[in-house]
């Protein structure tokens, strides 16, 4: 029933549970949340769709390579002493690491993370929890401070036509991590970066096309919005986009936007407000 509830809450009470093939086992309270949001600028929707579409701008599970991504930059030597700090634990198909230390790069850890791998139903499942923040005083420091706290499962293929099945609830909070040239923006906006939602991608009978299904609310500094591919989004062969639509909605504005994929691919997307007249709105060069 909670993990029911998470579903309904994740989207404001639109999400069909019957829509996944893998169904939603989450509890947790969503942590991101809609409110206003600068939709009435094609840059901005553009932009904030980057962060959870799938084949856009990250690959089929946008939230789990995002707090992969900067879990593995918290674990490089620069950051980490490999082994100490923080110090790592494996008791069968968990693995731990614990804090509440200060790297030899001058990084205070607290808190923990942890990661539980299993196989159930033919699937290879995980889920990873964090807890954690790590900041830094010294001159060299490639950040300021970032801190993780939430959970995300991920389901593989379920060797049918199920590839992938991700569900999120995290918060991202990065100072000093994008402050330099064209990242200014991303800066600005991964003061908070919430992400709850739930991402799967299919395969046809033949196993080649993929198709990508996400809904979920997705919520940085400017405010929060949710986010649904209502049919679906096709990879259509284009590395820089899918093909399909995506509705955005902040609770007063709706925003679609049309991928063209391998028609233009070309980094841009139709972009309505309020079922008003098309413009384009294309990628900038605020992101990686």
């Amino acid at each position: 029933m909670t993990a029911l509830l998470f579903a309904l809450a994740c989207t404001g009470g639109g999400e069909d549970v019957a829509k996944w093939r893998v169904e939603p086992r989450m509890e947790s309270a969503p942590l991101a949340q809609p409110s206003a949001y600068p939709l009435d600028t094609g840059a901005e929707a553009y932009f904030i769709a980057q962060h959870v579409v799938p084949g856009l701008h990250w690959g089929n599970s946008p939230s789990t390579e995002i707090a992969l991504d900067m879990w593995t930059h918290l674990m490089g030597e620069n950051v980490a002493d490999p082994g100490s700090c923080p110090y790592g634990s494996v008791d069968g198909g968990e693995r731990t690491w614990q804090t509440n230390c200060r790297s030899q790069d001058g990084y205070n850890w607290s808190g923990t993370a942890s990661q539980v791998t299993w196989e159930e139903a033919g699937q290879e499942w995980e889920r990873w929890e964090f807890d954690i923040e790590v900041d830094s005083d010294v001159e060299s420091r490639s950040f300021d401070r970032i801190a993780m706290k939430g959970e995300f499962w991920f389901a593989g293929s379920n060797g049918e036509t199920l590839q992938s099945h991700t569900e999120t609830n995290l918060v991202i909070e990065a100072d000093g991590y994008w402050d330099q040239g064209s990242r200014a923006k991303l800066e600005d906006t991964w003061s908070r970066l919430a992400l709850t939602g739930t991402w799967e991608t299919w395969l046809d009978a033949g196993g080649d096309l993929r198709t990508f299904q996400a809904q979920g609310v997705v919520e940085n500094s400017l405010g929060g919005v949710t986010f649904e591919a209502p049919d679906g989004l096709e990879d259509d062969g284009c590395a820089t986009e899918p093909r399909g639509d995506v509705l955005l909605k902040d609770g007063t504005q709706q925003v679609r936007l049309s991928f063209e994929a391998g028609d233009r691919c070309d980094n841009c997307a139709q972009y309505s407000l309020d079922q008003g007249s098309e413009t384009l709105a294309c990628r900038t060069s605020t992101w990686l």
